[in-house]
């Protein structure tokens, strides 16, 4: 998927910061990704990212 490497080479390159978000849908922007795809995969990536986060917080409980 090319907007998830977009992403990911992104958050990787910048980290999460204040205005993040607004700033990867920019960048998703510019590399010509249309606006409802880089939404939606923004998306999924929060989605994603929490329930990695939640997985992991239930292992160490």
């Amino acid at each position: 998927m090319r907007e998830k490497d977009c992403i990911v080479a992104w958050v990787r390159e910048h980290g999460l910061h204040d205005g993040w978000l607004l700033d990867l849908y920019y960048h998703l922007r510019r590399q010509g990704i249309p606006p409802d795809a880089a939404i939606e995969a923004m998306e999924h990536f929060v989605d994603d990212a929490i329930a990695i986060k939640t997985k992991s917080a239930w292992r160490t409980t």
